[in-house]
């Protein structure tokens, strides 16, 4: 009987032994072989059976995430066409929800998709699966130690509690100085370290690198950070107080800390200004909206047969008119303007924004004078 316990006592210790020497990169194997297998069984699948799959082949969500790289990996091609720079409107574009999905189709039908439209498949794919998910615009390092001058975006995502870096897009090799692609043996850029991650991937705002002491554009060139007399960063609070904001509150920390460090002063300046006029925009939008809303039902109802249902749903939606553009308002006003461009396009504003009050104004007089002729039915 000693004996028997002797055996099985070696036994599991081999056992151990043997499942001790089992990697990450043997354990991810096993992900990629599967997702390899349904790649070739459906090379068709549209988003919402890749989804399917996956939430329904893997439980934990690092698994559902390499998935999601691995089939990025083995089903899109990089569009070398694509030419991207560091610029508010593209940052913006990247976080547009009705973009994202409409590329987020174009690339799954075409399998051909650029860093920011794969780092947007990649994104949708994790929300799919209940995962935060961020894009991320940056420079790249080439294999050669030469950076790239064209904008790049790579993912930070949210596993178990601890934040990682994907970049799903370099999986195959990397555009050379004359923005060709070049097939080149490239390393797993699914979850590495933070200090492995930025040997080649450099974010401009510092928060997501997911370092104690995050680099600047210059050591990250020259690949020698210098830590003497830095100060540490906590990114856990910034990430965590960034996640909870608005989309709009993001845009506008993503400008700030984007540009705020480039050499060039003036490209900080200029996105601040894209960035304050959308705002402006989206307030008189959502004012006209409303407005036109009012004039349907005073055009095809209060104007034939004066109902008091009719007439408050109106004076609603007036109300809501006078309040965006009362923002409008108050957003122009706080603005400084720098560029004489921009000042033209804000004076414009300013003259529409003008006649659009003065038409709110009128229709609210012209409400007042009609409640003696309201009907109840």
């Amino acid at each position: 009987m000693k004996y028997l316990i002797y055996y099985l006592t070696i036994l599991n210790f081999c056992i151990l032994n043997l499942n001790a020497q089992v990697t990450k990169a043997d354990y991810y194997n096993k992900i990629d072989n599967k997702v390899f297998t349904f790649s070739k069984q459906k090379p068709d699948a549209v988003f919402d059976t890749i989804t399917t799959f996956v939430n329904g082949m893997f439980q934990s969500q690092e698994d559902r995430a390499r998935a999601y790289y691995t089939w990025i990996a083995l089903n899109i091609n990089y569009d070398e066409d694509y030419r991207g720079s560091i610029s508010y409107s593209l940052i913006k574009d990247i976080r547009n929800e009705n973009n994202v999905s409409m590329r987020v189709n174009n690339i799954i039908e075409t399998k051909l998709g650029a860093s920011e439209s794969i780092a947007n498949l990649f994104s949708k794919f994790c929300q799919s699966s209940k995962i935060t998910c961020f894009t991320v615009p940056g420079y790249i390092k080439r294999p050669n130690r030469t950076v790239s001058d064209m904008l790049f975006v790579w993912n930070v995502l949210y596993l178990d509690s601890i934040w990682f870096q994907v970049d799903a897009s370099m999986h195959h090799g990397y555009l050379n100085e004359n923005y060709k692609f070049v097939r080149h043996p490239m390393p797993d850029f699914f979850c590495n370290k933070p200090s492995d991650f930025i040997t080649s991937h450099f974010p401009h705002d510092p928060m997501w690198q997911l370092l104690e002491y995050p680099c600047n554009i210059s050591e990250f060139i020259k690949e020698r950070i210098e830590l003497e007399g830095k100060l540490a960063y906590n990114f856990e609070d910034s990430l965590k107080n960034y996640s909870h904001k608005t989309m709009s509150e993001q845009k506008e920390i993503d400008i700030i800390r984007y540009f705020k460090n480039e050499t060039i002063i003036s490209l900080y300046d200029k996105n601040l200004e894209l960035y304050n006029y959308d705002k402006v925009a989206d307030k008189m939008e959502l004012g006209i909206k409303y407005f036109d809303q009012y004039f349907e039902i005073g055009k095809n109802k209060l104007s034939k047969y004066p109902l008091k249902s009719d007439w408050k749903i109106a004076k609603e939606y007036l109300n809501k008119s006078e309040l965006y553009f009362n923002e409008t308002e108050k957003l122009l006003n706080a603005y400084i303007l720098k560029g004489a461009e921009t000042n033209q396009i804000y004076n414009i504003l300013h003259s529409n924004l003008k006649g659009n009050l003065s038409d709110v104004y009128k229709n609210q007089e012209y409400l007042e004078k009609l409640k003696p002729f309201l009907k109840e039915k």
